[in-house]
């Protein structure tokens, strides 16, 4: 494992946002706003709540044990049988986790601009530009997602900024139509993906290069902080624009940029944002291919976590192909399965922290008695 690839706390910071926005900009708003109707803002704030607890618990156990993984740590908490079922459970998360991203970004293509192509072009093509994005190292993949983040920003505002004269307000009511369990609904969409998939970050702090002019706590809950403002804007503009429709809508945002309209512009700009707002999924599984790579290396006590990418790269591609019959299934998955596993894997974090709390209390408790 090669221990010099180091980044700054704000490169991280940037990753995370990134990796929080990645493909779930592209497909959350839609079934977030189906489930919870005009309080799917209510929602967004819920998720986003319930999510600090796991960001806060990989922070505090990173500070705890700032050149180890949770693959490493967690032995550590819980002792080396239980914490080697922990690791088992968040690397096997990991890798469903790479694969829906991939089957996602399938979907949108298939569904939206290129319906005749086969899926396992666009599958292939994702993952073999992570791939090779991996195998170039977390510094490369910082310094280059650093301006697709910002592009993929500027998509966003374009959007939401063009659409301006078609929102109504209006159609933001009434609220509370079906009580509160549908706001409660989409809170535990939303919160499954992407605010509970903070736990993989545990995997990558290690990297990061102390700084003190950029406080890494600060760093990433600015970020995670960011990433609730855009899922809340992009869902209430939705909302303005499409009314009750707009959880009928496969792909909000994207719906969205079809009804831009921008002076002197004749160009399909729908289609233009869709690429630019996809490749987030490309930067999201090859975040997550990092950490999966780095977990196992050190689990097998590999000197270069590199040797292990292109393995995962075919069983992630075949996965990809196989894991569903049609369509449906793969949405039924994404709405159920998927929001438990992840809340799965970031249990075992909130948990160790805890527990290392606890101890770290009665420890310091005790002595000061001696």
């Amino acid at each position: 494992m090669k221990q010099n690839e180091m980044i700054s706390p704000s490169q991280m910071a940037m990753l995370l946002l990134a990796f929080t926005l990645g493909s779930s900009i592209v497909f959350i708003p839609t079934p977030v706003i189906s489930a919870a109707g005009n309080g799917a803002w209510m929602s967004i704030i819920l998720a986003a709540a319930a999510g600090v607890p796991g960001l806060l618990s990989v922070l505090y156990l990173h500070r705890i044990f700032p050149d180890k993984s949770s693959i490493q740590y967690l032995g550590d908490v819980f002792g080396r049988w239980i914490g080697s079922v922990f690791t088992i459970i968040i690397l096997f998360v990991m890798v469903l986790m790479i694969a829906n991203i991939t089957v996602g970004a399938g979907v949108f293509f298939t569904t939206t601009m290129m319906l005749d192509t086969p899926l396992y072009i666009f599958h292939s093509l994702i993952l073999f530009v992570s791939a090779l994005t991996a195998l170039a190292g977390i510094e490369v993949a910082a310094r280059m997602f650093s301006l697709s983040l910002l592009i993929m920003l500027a998509t966003i505002m374009i959007i939401l900024v063009f659409d301006l004269g078609k929102y109504h307000p209006t159609h933001l009511l009434p609220l509370f139509t079906g009580g509160a369990l549908p706001v409660l609904h989409g809170a535990i969409l939303i919160h499954g993906f992407p605010y509970s998939e903070i736990f993989v970050f545990s995997l990558l702090l290690f990297y990061v290069r102390p700084a003190r002019n950029e406080p890494l706590g600060r760093m990433l809950i600015s970020a995670y902080a960011v990433n609730m403002i855009i899922f809340l804007a992009v869902v209430l503009c939705a909302s303005m624009i499409f009314g009750q429709a707009a959880g009928q809508r496969n792909f909000a945002l994207y719906e969205m940029a079809r009804v831009l309209e921008i002076p002197g512009f004749a160009v399909r700009i729908e289609a233009i944002s869709g690429i630019t707002l996809i490749a987030g999924s490309y930067i999201k599984s090859t975040i997550a291919l990092i950490a999966l790579s780095s977990g196992i290396a050190r689990i097998l006590k590999l000197k270069d976590s590199r040797s292990v990418i292109l393995p995962l790269t075919l069983l992630l591609l075949f996965m990809s192909l196989t894991m569903f019959s049609t369509q449906m299934e793969s949405r039924i998955s994404w709405s159920v399965i998927v929001p438990a596993v992840n809340v799965l894997a970031t249990t075992p974090i909130v948990l160790g922290a805890v527990i290392t709390l606890i101890k770290r209390s009665f420890g310091k408790n005790g002595k000061s008695k001696a």
